[in-house]
């Protein structure tokens, strides 16, 4: 039995089993082939969902990954998972490839192209799935007694939208900024009953990953809005709402975590009833109070002779 590095990815696994292949029965050789050629396949899916699109017994699945030197399937699985969680898009790897791109499109191309694919982005977003687990999320929500919300680096103006928002008509959201280092301070007080909603994208917020910890170990609920099924936080949530966040620019995009906090917003607005329209009413008087916002119009009334 072959030995297998622990820090191995899938790529060492693949080239094993291309040394292994000629080795093998023909039913195992029929799962290592179906294995190299659906790498995102087996990261995402279980066993039997894997053998079955393989056209063989979740048993051959076992003894091949014990042929490679495996303990078993799970281990094999998990180096397909962290090769799906390796940063391929380093900032220094995306600005030269922005730079070379340059060389062959104008800058307006490169802004098409940052627009396409965000279209994309969205039209692969809101699916029929992402739906169902937004209404999920609307209800776990409103059976919380706190909501705490977490975006944390590029992802902080979404988590403080989605306050915002909320605000208006909703006094139980309480924004984690982690301000002065502040964010396991913030969290001391969270329940059973209360929820976190927590936006993270590759790489990981080590702060948010550890809040989702925390929130579990309180045995909270945990709505995940990431990039990724087998991202840190989505394997922990209640509610894992997966985005597409492919980007041509420096950063990958934060539109589809936006567009989610607004179809999130809209919802809970949207069955808050007469409540929900007495607390913004009151919201609207209480910054009209302070003149938070430029009066146009007072501006344009004509003085009195």
């Amino acid at each position: 039995m072959t030995d297998v590095d622990r820090d191995s990815g899938s790529d060492e696994v693949d080239e094993l089993i291309e040394r292994r292949f000629g080795d093998l029965s023909h039913r195992l050789q029929q799962a290592a082939r179906y294995i190299v050629d659906n790498p995102l396949e087996v990261a995402l899916s279980s066993m039997r969902a894997v053998a079955t699109r393989a056209h063989v017994d979740p048993s051959s699945m076992v003894r091949l990954a014990q042929e490679l030197g495996f303990a078993g399937y799970d281990e094999l699985r998990d180096r397909y998972r962290r090769k799906l969680l390796i940063d391929e898009g380093a900032w220094s790897g995306r600005a030269r490839h922005l730079q070379a791109r340059k060389h062959l499109a104008s800058g307006i191309g490169l802004i098409e192209e940052n627009l396409k694919q965000d279209q994309i982005n969205l039209q692969t977003t809101f699916s029929a799935e992402t739906t169902a687990a937004l209404e999920q999320s609307k209800r776990l929500i409103a059976g919380a007694r706190s909501v705490f919300v977490v975006g944390l680096r590029s992802l902080y103006p979404i988590a403080f939208y989605f306050h915002y928002a909320c605000r208006l008509f909703n006094a139980k959201t309480v924004l984690l900024t982690g301000t002065g280092g502040t964010l396991a301070d913030d969290l001391r007080l969270a329940q059973r009953e209360d929820v976190m909603l927590v936006f993270s994208y590759r790489p990981y917020s080590r702060d948010a990953v550890y809040a989702v910890d925390f929130m579990k170990h309180q045995a909270a609920k945990v709505i995940a809005v990431t990039d990724s099924r087998v991202s840190p936080i989505a394997n922990k949530a209640d509610v894992a709402i997966v985005v597409a966040n492919k980007s041509a620019s420096l950063l990958p995009s934060v539109l589809p975590f936006l567009a989610i906090a607004q179809a999130l917003a809209t919802l809970m607005v949207s069955d808050g009833g007469d409540d929900a329209i007495r607390k913004i009413s009151r919201s609207e008087e209480q910054l009209q109070s302070f003149r938070v916002y430029h009066d146009d119009q007072r501006q344009r009334r004509p003085k009195r002779p």
